[in-house]
């Protein structure tokens, strides 16, 4: 190569034309990124039964997701990030003051700071941590036992670049005693569309530990094809009974029918109060079977059958007499039990008689069943303690179709059921009643779900373009008669 040398003013002149062409538009000049640390993260708490907590270093917490390993459904923990109120020392920006510049040279406030009445917005306040580094992080719930955690975090340098970074803890083995949840549907079995999912547990489970607790049961929904299907519902920690702490769920209308569910509740390990622990893991699927709603009118005195919307039987009946103790409440109860015989018991109205095909539809004492002896009242009066009464044959035919759960709606009565009448008294509630018994706010859990179901986006696309050939790869190499060995 051949070097010449330019006559001192040509060489000046391509000086001035080499500083014009690296000009940016505006008239500014570039200024080059610092170079910086990448950001670490350290982890600061991790025992279990307490809440895992990070802490990064040169940098600042965009994003910060902890899941359970081991947890299938269990939530996402979105958790809580922490502003750090000291001013990054080390961050350069396009047309920043260079680091030799005095405050005093710096230049003042722009008009942006202020509002139209002068004075400084609220953004601007001393006291607004909007703009403050995010440097700690600490998880909603509470660290199970004996658990491996990833942690995934989007940290921001001081340049302004974005990095990823991921570690994973392992938590000891948490020694409280064992206490068990046990559900009242059974695995495989089938219900109607009105029937809640029931937890009941060991013990009393305090409150600052049910959001743990909650965060740890996963739903999955499916229709007849297997294809997932969406349901709106909500978990609800309902009064404690006789010393132990109960959960339910249900949804917003009836459930829809032909739904597959899968319930997985992640509770091993898991702490449910300071000197216990879930015992097992325990998976339930059921079947929600086919829509069934009875629809009772005390006024009419028919009791109607519906199948899929479209009437099944339309049966005679007579319901409780008019009196606030011996009235057919009001409302949505759901088929609880069935029994070919029972025998029906009162200490207040001192009776003992026997029953055929008695359907318990609320644990007040209200039931469906036969009464032969009322046969000439049904249709046209109402005369009993509470109880709907069918003839013998329409009693069989309800008691053999009826399904846990199945819904039996109310209507006519001068009294109502409340979230009091009894223990299983969830359709009873109003849906914002109902979703603010809920541990985890309505809110937490949406954000929560949302960031799931972008992870499961992720590892799908991610699992495709790994199994796809690569078409540069798989493409008829131009070289005839040539295969490609990569």
């Amino acid at each position: 190569m051949r070097f010449r040398i330019l006559p001192a003013a040509a060489a000046a002149t391509s000086a001035l034309l080499l500083i014009s062409g690296c000009a940016v538009a505006d008239g500014s000049s570039p200024i080059a990124k610092k170079d910086v640390p990448e950001p670490t993260v350290e982890v600061t708490a991790d025992a279990p039964g307490k809440k895992l907590a990070l802490k990064v270093t040169d940098g600042s917490f965009e994003d910060v997701r902890l899941v359970d390993n081991d947890a299938e459904g269990a939530l996402v923990d979105l958790g809580e990030l922490k502003g750090d109120s000291a001013e990054p020392t080390d961050k350069a920006t396009d047309g920043a003051a260079s680091e030799s510049e005095s405050p005093a040279e710096s230049p003042t406030p722009s008009a942006e700071s202020a509002d139209a009445s002068g004075e400084p917005s609220e953004s601007a306040g001393a006291e607004d941590d909007s703009d403050a580094q995010k440097t700690e992080w600490e998880s909603s719930y509470l660290l199970a036992g004996n658990s491996t955690y990833t942690w995934t975090t989007s940290a921001i340098d001081a340049n302004g670049e974005e990095h990823t970074l991921t570690g994973t803890v392992d938590t000891d083995k948490l020694k409280r005693a064992d206490i068990n949840a046990r559900t009242v549907i059974s695995d495989n079995q089938k219900v109607g569309v009105g029937a809640p999912i029931i937890v009941n547990f060991g013990s009393i489970v305090p409150e600052k530990f049910r959001a743990t607790v909650e965060s740890r049961l996963g739903l999955t929904f499916k229709d007849s094809d297997g294809k997932d299907r969406d349901v709106e519902g909500s978990w609800a920690w309902l009064p404690d009974v006789d010393g132990l702490s109960r959960i339910h769920y249900r949804p917003r209308e009836y459930w829809p029918e032909h739904t597959d569910v899968d319930l997985r509740m992640n509770l091993k390990d898991v702490p449910m109060g300071d000197n216990q622990k879930g015992a097992k893991d325990v998976e339930l699927k059921f079947t929600v079977d086919r829509n069934q709603v009875v629809e009772g009118n005390t006024k009419t005195h028919r009791m109607v059958v519906k199948r899929g919307g479209k009437t099944k039987w339309d049966f005679p009946a007579s319901f409780g007499r008019s009196g606030a103790r011996t009235e057919t409440h009001n409302g949505t109860h759901i088929v609880m039990s069935k029994h070919d015989y029972y025998v029906m018991r009162s200490q207040q109205w001192d009776y003992e008689t026997p029953t055929r095909h008695a359907v318990r539809i609320h644990n007040n004492g209200e039931f469906i069943h036969g009464a032969p002896w009322s046969v000439g009242s049904q249709g046209s009066a109402n005369v009993s303690h509470g109880c709907v009464n069918l003839a013998p044959g329409s009693a069989q035919k309800y008691f053999n179709s009826a399904l846990y759960g199945d819904p039996v709606e109310i209507k006519g009565s001068s009294v109502s059921l409340s979230p009091s009448s009894g223990d299983v008294a969830d359709w009873t509630y109003k849906w914002d009643d109902w979703t603010a018994l809920a541990a985890i706010p309505a809110d937490q859990r949406e954000a929560a779900e949302e960031a799931m179901k972008e992870s499961a986006t992720s590892d799908s696309q991610s699992a495709d373009e790994t199994d796809s050939p690569d078409e540069e790869a798989s493409a008829p190499s131009e070289s005839a008669g040539e295969e490609s060995t990569d």
